[in-house]
């Protein structure tokens, strides 16, 4: 009885030593999640999945800080020179993984994606308010608002795209955020 107890139990280990998956490489992190995200543009993509993964690929423009409050994450700051403009300015020298500078032209097709007709997405009513955005020189970026609206900032707490994102995007995502994406594989 003994010999055959212990001769499972060398089993056992030998069989759970096998099943250990082969480490990765150096420098790379790989992430097994319950489910697959549904997007991953933050643009588009709102479900827990999708919202956890673009906090590793992307930075904010604005981030919300621990009393709550809108901080700057990509941009310095904005300025109000009216009740419905808002000039927020970027930090210099963002890169994002492809290597290039991000710029007040991301920031703007970022947010005009939200204007745009043809452009699905369960975000664009916290935008409806929202007249236009256009770059002003290559760091700083003007909202422009149909009417006051004094919580608006809280609208700047989005990830930044590339300008020109389009609909591949969402399966090969490009941020400046911590972790680059390098591909998606399911489970078989």
């Amino acid at each position: 009885r003994r010999v055959v107890a212990a001769a499972g139990m060398a089993c056992c280990v030998l069989c759970a030593d096998c099943a250990r998956p082969t480490p990765p490489p150096a420098g790379i992190i790989r992430v097994a999640i319950v489910s697959s995200p549904n997007n991953l543009d933050p643009r588009i993509g709102t479900d827990e999945v999708s919202q956890r993964l673009h906090q590793l690929i992307y930075d904010q423009l604005f981030r919300i800080d621990d009393q709550l409050r809108v901080s700057p994450g990509l941009a310095t700051g904005w300025t109000q020179p009216d009740a419905t403009t808002y000039v927020v300015h970027l930090r210099r020298g963002v890169r994002f993984h492809d290597g290039h500078e991000l710029t007040s032209a991301d920031v703007a097709y970022t947010f005009n994606s939200f204007l745009d007709p043809a452009f699905a997405s369960p975000r664009k009513g916290a935008y409806r308010l929202l007249t236009r955005v256009r770059a002003i020189d290559r760091y700083a970026v003007e909202f422009v608002l149909q009417e006051p609206f004094g919580s608006f900032p809280v609208n700047l707490v989005m990830p930044i795209v590339p300008a020109g994102a389009g609909a591949a995007f969402k399966q090969q995502p490009i941020g400046t955020g911590p972790y680059r994406f390098v591909r998606h594989v399911a489970d078989d």
